[in-house]
């Protein structure tokens, strides 16, 4: 049996920015001269925002960035947990977006509006050679009276390949472009 697929364990992340209000971020937004940095993810694959960014006042938004490499163009499936709030663009497409909010109890996800590593599961399609993987994260907070406000119970990101697709040329990379690949799937 081979051993697991581990979750992306690097990224890059840019400094949180204020949450827009009423569209979803887009990575055309990312000024030029942001100062990203490299930022690892704890043993179970969670990039902990809390802990790299500490509280917010009010509700911000943060991107982290990797890359993959695929040999021929293919589909791939990957876990995504996250709270509270996600946008995942490959090669600048917004792929997939959500909510993972803990009020109204009807609209939690699994575990109960919590992270969890496997919150869901997205296809993502990948072309031939390198594909850009940018991920915001927002820490919007809403109350059980519909106030909101920066989440005060953390915000964070984990990534990782589905095990089914383990087999066909994938390989993790790190920007810049040149970068070798860092985990191959």
């Amino acid at each position: 049996m081979p051993p697991p697929i581990p979750p992306v364990n690097t990224w890059l992340v840019a400094p949180p920015v204020p949450l827009p209000v009423d569209q979803a971020p887009s990575p055309l937004e990312i000024p030029s001269t942001v100062a990203w940095r490299r930022v690892g993810a704890e043993s179970d694959g969670l990039v902990n925002l809390s802990r790299e960014f500490g509280p917010t006042a009010s509700p911000a938004v943060v991107w982290l960035k990797t890359g993959m490499r695929s040999h021929g163009a293919q589909d791939k499936s990957v876990h995504l947990g996250w709270a509270r709030q996600i946008w995942l663009y490959v090669n600048g497409k917004l792929t997939y977006s959500a909510d993972n909010p803990f009020y109204p109890e009807e609209a939690r996800l699994q575990v109960d509006g919590r992270f969890d590593q496997e919150n869901t599961t997205v296809k993502i399609h990948l072309n031939d050679g390198n594909n850009d993987i940018f991920v915001a994260v927002a820490n919007r907070w809403r109350t059980y009276q519909g106030a909101v406000k920066a989440s005060p119970y953390g915000w964070g990101v984990a990534m990782s390949l589905v095990e089914t697709d383990r087999a066909a040329g994938i390989a993790l990379m790190l920007f810049p472009r040149d970068a070798l690949p860092r985990t191959s799937w």
